[in-house]
């Protein structure tokens, strides 16, 4: 495709995959530059063996620490790590938590004050908030990246590990960022990165930590944190004990979840309190301990357990090498009964590890942690540094639109329509992708409703009303769902290239994720076949995302999301339909469940030439170049020669945008045409749009 908009591709094109490590257009401001220059002189880099892993400073009294992934630092004892100015510490490790996924390492013979982290809360984090990703990719220096907080999940179902609370974020985390801070715009640290789905990460054979692999960032934009909250225990165990903490499956847990009301019933608990153990792993300590499968555990060491989760926290706080209590309940003899049980953890193979005390002995104890001149891992006493930098208004955007975005089945989403475009309150339209719903009549759905604790999936199936393979766009049908009627309709004339967006969809079967971008491709046909009117955006669009919603940073529909040329990877930009033109589709379909296309009868038309457009001073047009035998152009007298400027009230640039104007134009309707005729006089006809064929 020769054409401007060709070029306008290549240049987005050549752009963004020129700063895949300084991603992106969006995140160019003052608020990133803050955040940047307050995390790069905490932030290290290390290579271990073959591994290359970030990490970031802490003090604990007198003492400077550096935490780093356990993937990366795997036991070894003496760790060289590097500031982003250059100079260079010898570490050594002083313990870590496989289960966890972090190392600890104390810094060796620091002369005068070092950069340390400050920690954010990253318990008030919300999706749509601005972050930053900090460390070193491979072959490059300390470096960083932006974007927003994606999704807030539970990893799994309690299976190895137990439950593992992530942070997504569509800020690239590249092979050799392992262990980085993730920084909000305060510059605190509220996670450490790593990529846990098909990429540099994966989860750690013996226990929730993660291993090194070959990439981390991902086509999908799936890249991870553990948040703060999450790990600080076990960095503060770590400190104050040394030695390696226990993971879940250490003990013998395969598997945990909280305990719902057919347990409780059955065991005659008074309450759902207590985790559930879905099995026991076989020759185990907590096998030989006495514990079976779907015990629940109600006490560990004396603290009351209220959850799975709480079970996971305390159980990786532990030493390997420790005896711990645990009062259970269970069915023995096919009785219901409470019992308890001494679990002894085999000793852990320490390698090099440190088990001398902090330099100021209970200083950790009493300081918990403070780093210099500043409050540090939140605890008892020292004050929490709370989310407070500017998230812009990707967070209202987000929590606004996240009620009408459905998770559909096969990894896609849905979007529901106003009612104001069609429905009422007992049924409702929601639009798709076409290439997900292609022949099927009919589709699963899942809404979440309620908030909070009370929230709840509900699934219903969904009828397809109507689909456009052209235009990759399916409506659905769906009865007493009773979703909120929230997302206006973004004005197309409003959206340039460079508007802030936001794609929001149920990426790899996420109940929500969100992406943000800009406005990168106007008027693009992705391949034959497909209309020409698809517009991309620099947002990634991940796997799931298809059928989710582009939205402004004012919450209002820009287009719905679409993977069909899965080319984010390729192009560097990811696809969506202008809303204008997705609605415009739907009532169609919803109306007579197909879609009707304008026809004028131009068999051929080209671009104008810049000598052209300089001889009749104009900024583009078409000419035409034949014209279909008694056809409404040919009525209207066009013919070969003639330039069109103008169609309807729109200036027409090129030909792609020309037949995306006809094609979108209301059938039976005289339309106004200018042209320039072949004695360079300009006239204006009026020419009746017939229906496609």
């Amino acid at each position: 495709m020769k054409s401007s908009i060709q070029r306008t591709v290549l240049l987005v094109v050549v752009c963004v995959v020129c700063a895949a490590f300084a991603r992106s257009a969006f995140a160019a401001g003052e608020d990133y530059v803050k955040a940047a220059k307050a995390a790069l002189p905490y932030t290290v880099s290390m290579v271990v063996e073959n591994r290359q892993g970030s990490g970031f400073i802490i003090k604990s009294g007198q003492d400077y620490y550096v935490i780093a992934s356990n993937a990366v630092v795997n036991q070894i004892a003496k760790v060289t790590v590097e500031t982003a100015d250059g100079h260079k510490y010898e570490t050594e490790l002083r313990g870590s938590s496989p289960g966890v996924g972090v190392a600890v390492l104390k810094m060796l013979e620091v002369k005068g004050a070092l950069a340390a982290a400050q920690f954010g809360d990253s318990k008030k984090l919300e999706v749509g908030e601005k972050v930053i990703a900090v460390g070193r990719p491979q072959g490059y220096g300390i470096c960083v990246t932006a974007g927003i907080v994606s999704g807030i999940y539970k990893a799994g179902g309690g299976g190895e590990g137990g439950d593992i609370d992530f942070i997504q974020t569509d800020a690239a985390i590249n092979a050799g960022q392992s262990g980085g801070p993730l920084v909000n715009l305060d510059g605190d640290v509220i996670g450490m990165c790593l990529t846990l789905v098909g990429g540099g990460e994966q989860p750690h054979p013996q226990g929730g930590g993660p291993r090194p692999g070959p990439r981390s960032f991902l086509p999908g934009g799936l890249n991870f944190a553990l948040p703060i909250a999450f790990i600080q225990d076990a960095i503060k165990q770590i400190i104050r004990e040394g030695g390696v903490l226990a993971t879940v499956r250490d003990f013998g847990f395969g598997g945990l979840q909280d305990v719902n009301v057919i347990t409780m019933q059955k065991l005659k608990l008074a309450n759902k309190e207590g985790a559930l153990v879905i099995n026991v792993i076989k020759d185990s300590p907590a096998e030989q301990a006495g514990i079976r499968a779907n015990d629940v555990i109600i006490e560990f060491n004396g603290k009351p357990v209220k959850s799975a989760d709480d079970l996971k926290a305390l159980a990786q706080s532990v030493p390997m090498g420790a005896k711990v209590s645990v009062k259970f309940v269970g069915m023995r003899e096919e009785k219901p009964v409470e019992g308890t049980a001494e679990i002894k953890l085999p000793e852990a193979e320490s390698g090099g590890i440190s088990n001398d005390a902090p330099a100021d002995g209970d200083a950790v104890a009493q300081a918990d942690c403070a780093v210099t001149a500043i409050s540090g891992i939140p605890g008892e006493g020292i004050p929490v540094v709370s989310a407070t930098g500017d998230a812009g208004t990707y967070v209202n955007a987000v929590n606004r639109v996240f009620p009408c975005v459905i998770m559909m089945e096969n990894n896609g989403s849905a979007v529901m329509l106003p009612k104001s475009v069609a429905g009422n309150n007992e049924t409702r339209y929601l639009l798709t992708v076409e290439h997900l719903v292609q022949n099927r009549k009919s589709v699963k759905l899942t809404f979440y409703k309620g908030e909070g604790e009370k929230r709840e999936a509900v699934q219903v199936v969904g009828e397809v009303v109507g689909t456009d393979p052209k235009n990759d766009i399916a409506v659905i049908k769906v009865a007493g769902v009773g979703a909120p009627d929230q997302i206006p309709i973004a004005n197309a004339e409003g959206v340039e290239y460079g508007t802030e967006v936001v794609a929001v969809g149920s990426g790899f079967n996420f109940s929500a994720t969100a992406t943000a971008g800009i406005i990168s491709v106007k008027n693009y046909q992705p391949r034959e076949g497909l209309a020409n009117n698809f517009w991309a955006t620099s947002a990634r669009i991940m796997a799931g995302n298809d059928g989710g919603a582009l939205v402004d940073k004012a919450g209002r529909l820009v287009g719905i999301c679409t993977n069909i040329n899965n080319n984010f990877f390729r192009d560097g930009v990811s696809l969506f339909l202008p809303a204008e033109t997705a609605i415009a589709v739907a009532r169609e379909l919803i109306t007579t469940g197909k879609t009707k296309s304008g026809f004028i009868g131009l068999e051929s038309v080209r671009n104008l030439t810049q000598e052209e457009m300089t001889k009749y001073k104009i900024a583009g047009g078409v000419a035409i170049l034949k014209v279909v035998k008694g056809s409404p152009a040919e009525k209207a007298g066009l013919k070969e020669g003639q330039i069109i400027t103008k169609f309807g009230n729109e200036a027409v640039q090129n030909r792609e945008q020309l037949k995306i104007l006809v094609g979108a134009a209301e059938i039976g309707k005289k339309t106004p045409v200018t042209l320039i005729d072949t004695d360079g006089n300009q006239k204006t006809v009026e020419i009746e749009i017939a229906e496609k064929e």
